[in-house]
Parts: C-alpha cells; sequence; structure tokens
C-alpha cells in the first residue's frame, strides 16, 4: 500500500495490508492509529507529525517527520534493516509488558524526547538523546552518540538489566529521575556520569572519562570494575556502599556518603591505591579498593 497527499492522511476504518505501507504527507500528518489495523509489512512515514498503530508486530521502515512520531503495536515493534527514523520532536513507541522493542539502528536521529514501553527494550540514537518515561519490564539498551539524559519529572523502571552509553569526549550521561533499577547496571560516559535510583543500585561496569556522582535509595555493590578517569562520588544515606573489586581504577578522588549511623559520613579518600575498611557502628558503611598497589593505610585522606 502507498499513499501520498498534500494534506494529512488518516483513516475512518480499520486497514489490512499483507505487505509493506508507504504513507507520505508533502505538508501534513499521517495519522493511521486504529487499534485494528494489521499492517504485516513494514511501515514508512513521511510528512509533519505521524501516529500507527497496529493490532500484531510492528515493523518501521524509514521515517522522515519533522514533528513528533507515536507508534503503537500489540506484537513487537522493531525496525527494517538499512532504515532510520528521522523525528524532529518527540518519540513514543508503546507495547505491552510481554512484547520487545527493537529500534537500534545506528543512523536514527531522534531529536526530540523519546518514550519507550515494553519488554525488552532497545534503542540507537546518533544524536544526543533525551529519555522521557521508560518502562521496560526485562531489560533496557540505550546507545546514544552524545550526551544521554533524562526529563525532569520522569521516571525509568527497569526490571532487569540496564545498559547505557553516552559515547564521544564531551558526552555526559545524566539519569537523576525516580528511577528503579531492578537488574545489573552498566554505564559509559563520555565525560561526566550522574545516576539516581531509588532502589539499590549493582553496577557491573562503570567507564566514565571524568567523574562519576551515584546516588541509590539502597546499598550500592558492584558485579564489575569501575573505570573513572576523575572523581568518584557514591551516596547511599542509610545504607552500605560496598566496592570492593580489585579491577577497580578510581583513579581521582572518592567520597562516600553510607550507613546513617557512621562516624565518618562524607568519607573522602585521596589517591590511596587501596582502602577497605569497616566504617558505623551498626555495620559496614563504607568499603572500597581502588585496585592498584596495596596501602596499608586506611582512613579519611
Amino acid at each position: 500500500l502507498s499513499l501520498s497527499a498534500t494534506g494529512a492522511i488518516s483513516q475512518s476504518a480499520a486497514w489490512n495490508v499483507g505487505g509493506t505501507s508507504q504513507f507520505t504527507s508533502t505538508s501534513g500528518s499521517v495519522t493511521v492509529d486504529r487499534s485494528d489495523n494489521s499492517l504485516a509489512g513494514a511501515v514508512s512515514l513521511s510528512g509533519t507529525q505521524a501516529s500507527v498503530r497496529t493490532s500484531g508486530d510492528l515493523q518501521l521502515g524509514q521515517a522522515s517527520l519533522t514533528g513528533a512520531l507515536n507508534a503503537q503495536a500489540g506484537g513487537h515493534i522493531t525496525q527494517q534493516g538499512g532504515t532510520s527514523l528521522q523525528v524532529g520532536g518527540a518519540t513514543t513507541v508503546t507495547t505491552d509488558a510481554s512484547h520487545d522493542i527493537s529500534l537500534a539502528a545506528t543512523g536514527n536521529s531522534l531529536q526530540g524526547e523519546v518514550a519507550l514501553q515494553g519488554r525488552a527494550v532497545q534503542l540507537g540514537n546518533s544524536v544526543a538523546t533525551q529519555l522521557a518515561n521508560v518502562t521496560a519490564a526485562q531489560g533496557l539498551t540505550v546507545n546514544s552518540t552524545g550526551s544521554l539524559t533524562q526529563k525532569t519529572g520522569t521516571a525509568l523502571q527497569v526490571g532487569g538489566d540496564f545498559v547505557a552509553t553516552a559515547s564521544g569526549a564531551s558526552a555526559d550521561l545524566v539519569l537523576n529521575g525516580s528511577n528503579t533499577l531492578a537488574g545489573g547496571v552498566s554505564l559509559t560516559a563520555g565525560r561526566d556520569l550522574s545516576v539516581t535510583t531509588a532502589s539499590a543500585l549493582r553496577l557491573d561496569g562503570l567507564q566514565v572519562g571524568r567523574h562519576a556522582t551515584l546516588t541509590a535509595g539502597g546499598a550500592v555493590t558492584q558485579g564489575g570494575g569501575w573505570q573513572v578517569t576523575g572523581d568518584t562520588q557514591v551516596q547511599a544515606a542509610g545504607f552500605d556502599i560496598s566496592l570492593t573489586r580489585t579491577d577497580n581504577a578510581l583513579q581521582g578522588a572518592v567520597a562516600g556518603d553510607g550507613h546513617s549511623d557512621s562516624d565518618l559520613v562524607g568519607l573522602r579518600f585521596g589517591r590511596r591505591a587501596f582502602c577497605t575498611g569497616i566504617l558505623g557502628r551498626n555495620g559496614p558503611a563504607f568499603d572500597v579498593r581502588r585496585g592498584r598497589q596495596a596501602d596499608d593505610d586506611c582512613g579519611p585522606g
């Protein structure tokens, strides 16, 4: 099916298309959003903005939109090989908790905020990325060429592992909403990183070009070594912080604010190669290993 118009394209009844669909409006919007649509092939879109929905799986083809994209499906949402999503406004992609979203093409250019809802969710973007509300029942992977940030007042709800990359020497990774990151977390930032979660935080990997700030509403642990070129600050007031891997490479100062009854809240370590200790009247508050050569001295720098 191929439809072209100078104005808006819309529908008043369900469409059943067994092959590919192409909707092109030279100066208007594309609205093909009935829940009983069946669009079996790749769907390509061009116009000022577009809203597309199908009752089954949705495969997006080439999209060129000056405004927003809203895509919804009753099944998986994927992207046709060799295509890209060029969206000047906000992008909203929604399916249910038993289906996946895979929009990982490196050529995508999503200029506005991105909201996602599905099971396992993958997103790629060739420009700086701003996440809005994201719900990923199983896991979330985001690759951004440029800074990766979060819209104020939004939340990331991730039931499984979370992998995020902000590539580029000046790319920051800043996700400080009301986030819940239930699985292992692996983060890479070209420059600075700041991440907040309302729950416990298990960081399986951390690579930061300059400074890292981590804030958690529970214990902070690690499943892999951390590589931080600048300073590292970890805040988990009332909870334990345990950074004990010998392959850590924390090159700057390390500050920790852990157990609320700790005698030494907000400890700051300078360039010690190795420091581990139990700090707190009611249990461990801050436990750090720098992963370089051993140093018997353990105390505030």
